[in-house]
């Protein structure tokens, strides 16, 4: 399904974007999963005021992928927040082509995530539903709307 070399570059990928959310000056991180279609480990950081940098690394059936957003933040009460932002994601799939050989491809696109969280107030815990649309640029499938998940995140 996946080669050494694919897992390879998509290690280093997933490390470069923890290197770049951890080098941020970070005020408060939260750390949880993400998933609906899939199952991704998530990492959340605060860079300026309350907005947010999240990065994603998932599996999904037949897929690994990492994404990475940067968050704007509005507060609507004391405990919920409504984000939105720009992001972008890299992914290796295994496909199949016309002759039904299986082979292994890589995508990456860019793309938008629009989400709500609540702040439970008596514990240093988050949960957020979001929706990420990606158009992706490489790769066969040019416009992926499987994104939509439950998030649950420990603040610390």
């Amino acid at each position: 399904m996946f080669n050494k070399e694919h897992m390879k570059k998509l290690l280093i990928l997933a490390l470069a974007i923890s290197a770049f959310s951890l080098s941020a000056n970070a005020q408060s991180r939260a750390l949880g999963i993400r998933g609906a279609y899939g199952i991704e480990a998530s990492y959340q950081c605060t860079t300026f005021g309350d907005n947010f940098l999240e990065a994603d690394l998932g599996w999904y059936p037949g897929s690994i992928a990492a994404a990475v957003c940067h968050d704007f933040v509005w507060d609507i009460s004391s405990i919920f927040n409504l984000y939105a932002g720009p992001g972008a994601n890299v992914h290796l799939f295994s496909t199949r082509d016309n002759n039904d050989k299986s082979f292994t491809a890589i995508g990456a696109g860019v793309g938008v995530q629009l989400g709500v969280e609540l702040e439970i107030p008596f514990a240093p815990i988050n949960i957020s539903i979001d929706w990420r649309p990606m158009w992706n640029f490489i790769g066969p499938d040019t416009f992926m709307l499987k994104s939509a998940a439950l998030g649950i995140r420990y603040r610390f």
